[in-house]
């Protein structure tokens, strides 16, 4: 598995994406700026969110996956790409867009997160059990348990990588509207995005 570090221009991406206020994915063949690279996205009415919980809430799918099967209770699509372990660049932004859902609690917020590579390839599992930091590239320390480029000095803010021709790439997008006493309900969407590499 490999160090994540955060990425400004995967944040960049994410603040381009938002400002449309368009709760949908980019299409790659549409905007070229996006392929090869996933997204997590989700919206929130009621509240202003922190990206600290909106991320918690995707990171809380592990409920939801058996890695033995790699199979699905529920939707769990969040969390593979957040854990998938060729994803080095994660990049977040939030932008306030009340007419999304005008008869939801306001303030509506849409929040995405951008991840480089790309993970959630349909029939792989986000990482491989076994020995840590055993499948290091060569040249890469493993430092927390993680293969770590031993020539970065600094955390690294962007990669370049490639992805299998036409592979099936698998995206997905989570609601989040609060209820009384603070409980909160999750309406979840999967959309699939084939996109030829």
């Amino acid at each position: 598995m490999m160090m994540m570090s955060y990425s400004m221009r995967m944040e960049e991406l994410a603040k381009q994406w938002v400002a449309n206020c368009k709760f949908e994915h980019p299409d790659p063949t549409k905007h070229p700026l996006y392929k090869g690279i996933g997204q997590n996205l989700a919206l929130t009415g009621g509240y202003t969110p922190t990206l600290t919980r909106m991320a918690q809430g995707w990171y809380n799918e592990r409920h939801n996956y058996t890695y033995a099967n790699n199979s699905c209770t529920a939707v769990c699509g969040h969390y593979t790409q957040m854990v998938w372990a060729t994803s080095v660049g994660p990049g977040c932004a939030k932008k306030q867009c009340d007419h999304i859902q005008p008869n939801w609690p306001k303030p509506v917020f849409l929040m995405a997160c951008q991840y480089e590579p790309a993970g959630n390839f349909w029939n792989r599992k986000p990482y491989e059990q076994g020995d840590r930091c055993s499948k290091c590239p060569v040249g890469f320390l493993c430092t927390h348990r993680q293969c770590t480029n031993k020539t970065t000095t600094s955390p690294s803010t962007s990669t370049t990588a490639s992805t299998p021709a036409n592979h099936t790439e698998q995206t997905t997008s989570i609601v989040v509207i609060p209820r009384a006493r603070g409980l909160m309900v999750f309406a979840m969407f999967l959309v699939q995005s084939y996109v030829k590499a």
